[in-house]
């Protein structure tokens, strides 16, 4: 008898799962840091770590990733100490050189295009991983989806069985109290 309440199969393609997001992941992340040390030294270089136009420059051209949230962090504070109070994010002047500007419009391209593999990649995973669970009736067990879930990296699919989790949880637990 199995130690485990989900099939080996289940288990095994769950964890195949994760290796796959988790590599493709980390050579998103891998460019993002690139493109962010590349960028960095650019600003330095042309002395316009300091200027909000080249900061929105490079916001403009970024995908949604943690440089673009960083950077948007960096124009707040710029803004803040120079005493303004800007609540468009407009650049009034295009700062930004042509080859650095080429270099992040490529990792722009290369970088959508992985996230949106890395979503279709999530999404084949869930119908998959829930569906077993609906399936074969562990989907209101506690123990079976604490399972499926620890095979999953960090990610919706896993937020979701998270959220599943706590909720089986609860209603095992509905005499538990803050109040202990």
């Amino acid at each position: 008898m199995s130690e485990y309440r989900i099939e080996e199969s289940a288990r095994k393609r769950a964890l195949k799962f994760k290796e796959d997001y988790e590599r493709h992941f980390e050579k998103n992340s891998k460019r993002m840091r690139k493109i962010a040390k590349e960028t960095e030294a650019y600003l330095e270089r042309e002395h316009l770590q300091d200027d909000t136009d080249a900061t929105l420059n490079i916001i403009s051209i970024l995908p949604s990733c943690h440089y673009r949230i960083y950077l948007y962090g960096r124009y707040h504070e710029l803004v803040k100490k120079a005493g303004r109070t800007d609540t468009e994010l407009e650049y009034r002047k295009w700062k930004i050189g042509g080859e650095t500007s080429e270099k992040i419009q490529k990792f722009a391209v290369i970088y959508r295009k992985r996230e949106k593999c890395l979503r279709k990649m999530e999404s084949d995973a869930e119908a998959e991983c829930i569906g077993y669970l609906k399936k074969s009736g562990l989907w209101d067990d506690l123990e079976a989806v604490h399972e499926m879930r620890c095979c999953l990296p960090i990610c919706l699919l896993r937020h979701k069985l998270d959220e599943r989790y706590y909720e089986l949880f609860m209603k095992e637990n509905e005499d538990f109290t803050d109040e202990d």
